[in-house]
């Protein structure tokens, strides 16, 4: 990325998320606890499994009560890339100013293991070390959700609490700042916005600003994390 400008770490008035957007957002948040307490779900730790997995279970949920949204497991996005997760309309509808079809997502989201599976990529959810394959890093390169003004970051919890990893991932992004203040700002960090009443699930939302030739020149992006089960059934 090129040198940053100002940033204000706002959004303007017009990447403000439409009725659709918000039903969504609301319905994912809502479905991380049960589905990760759903008895017939497999014991998993991968993320392409836990990807998989969650993605079955929110077309499943939304076939009975989000009717009006389907869900598809990896998106192709810029370069051949692919986005884990993606919502689409089952009816052509308007989303700022772009009309989206059931072939055309308005939603896409990105899912990461904390911590990242290797030492070498403890930094991954929010940037890759010698690559370009951090969580964050992917929407501000504009080879994630280029076409979108929101987006979504699962993270799955598999050691440490929501609320630890919040600051463990706000203290990398004050370090990039340092390390790197052409690319990243202090002002990145993630804001907690919400969690459910157990302290299993944590939301935080971001803003970012990205490459000029993305859909805004900033993104938002909205953090659900869950604390995962860390043993079999049986073996707790």
């Amino acid at each position: 990325m090129g040198a940053r400008g100002h940033h204000s770490g706002k959004l303007s008035a017009v990447a403000v998320c439409d009725t659709l957007v918000k039903q969504t957002l609301e319905f994912v948040w809502r479905s991380l606890l049960p589905w990760r307490d759903d008895p017939e779900r497999p014991f998993a730790e991968a993320e392409e499994e836990l990807n998989a997995q969650f993605h079955n279970f929110l077309q499943s949920r939304a076939m009975h009560e989000f009717p009006m949204v389907l869900f598809q497991h990896e998106q192709r996005q810029t370069g051949g890339r692919r986005v884990d997760l993606s919502a689409k309309p089952t009816k052509s509808v308007l989303i700022h100013g772009c009309l989206h079809s059931c072939y055309d997502p308005f939603l896409v989201m990105e899912g990461k293991r904390l911590p990242a599976p290797a030492k070498s990529r403890e930094r991954e959810y929010v940037t890759g070390e010698t690559k370009a394959s951090g969580g964050i890093q992917r929407f501000k390169l504009g080879l994630h959700g280029r076409d979108h003004r929101v987006a979504v970051l699962l993270g799955y919890v598999q050691t440490g609490t929501p609320g630890e990893w919040l600051q463990t991932v706000n203290a990398w992004i004050q370090a990039l700042a340092r390390e790197q203040p052409d690319a990243w700002g202090a002002d990145e960090t993630l804001n907690e916005s919400g969690a459910d009443a157990s302290g299993v699930c944590l939301k935080s939302t971001s803003v970012h600003p990205r490459e000029s030739s993305c859909a805004s020149p900033e993104i938002r992006l909205e953090h659900f994390w869950v604390g995962m089960k860390t043993t079999e059934r049986g073996k707790e």
